[in-house]
């Protein structure tokens, strides 16, 4: 007869991310352009690329590379892999306690799952077991704006009042369908919301005091 049954977790899985990121950013004076114009602009660019997104789940399983993927995941568990390229970009103007930025992100088409074969990709029959109608996930972008006002208070200059506010998502834009399994394989929600808004627009305000 069975006696003893010895089921310990066992840390032999292997996940390796692999990828870059690039940033620029450039600011300018607008009196540089001309002298009657007061304060700046400042640009900032920020791209990531994920290339490789591997997971073995111990040393006899074939890797499986997740990378492109923004469908659910699966055995990436919380470590989501990402669409092939992920874009942000700021433009801000500044003149004295007074700031406005506009915000674009960017997230590129991805797959929906690596271990499904949609008409895109190579190989694709739809007889085969594992075939969907798209195994894509659309691209989307996002908008934001943001003010923010100081008005001094007292003298010295390091007391203010800062009124903001703040616009996200400013088109409503819905995001791209992915859905999930919900448990452990994906979310409950038909997108994926770690990447994609599942709110649509939101507006916050609000006052600031230093003293």
């Amino acid at each position: 007869d069975i006696t003893f049954i010895d089921a310990r977790q066992v840390n032999l899985a292997k996940m390796e991310v692999r990828g870059f990121d690039f940033e620029a950013a450039y600011s300018m004076r607008l009196a540089d352009i001309a002298a009657n114009l007061d304060g700046s602009l400042n640009a900032r660019l920020l791209v990531n690329h994920q290339y490789d997104f591997i997971v073995q789940a111990n040393p006899a399983a074939d890797p499986l590379d997740y990378a492109g993927q923004s469908g659910p995941v699966a055995d990436g568990g919380d470590f989501n892999p990402s669409p092939p390229w992920v874009w942000n970009a700021f433009l801000a103007y500044d003149n004295g306690g007074f700031n406005v930025t506009a915000s674009w992100r960017h997230l590129s088409k991805g797959i929906y799952r690596i271990d499904r074969i949609g008409p895109e990709d190579p190989g694709y029959d739809p007889g085969i077991e594992d075939s969907i109608t798209t195994n894509r996930v659309d691209a989307v972008s996002y908008y934001g704006l943001s003010m923010s006002y100081q008005i001094p208070v007292g003298a010295g200059g390091d007391r203010y009042v800062e009124l903001f506010g703040s616009i996200n998502n400013i088109f409503d834009t819905d995001p791209p369908i992915g859905p999930g399994g919900g448990g452990g394989g994906g979310s409950n929600y038909p997108t994926n919301p770690v990447y994609f808004d599942t709110f649509g627009s939101r507006f916050r305000a609000g006052v600031r005091v230093r003293y």
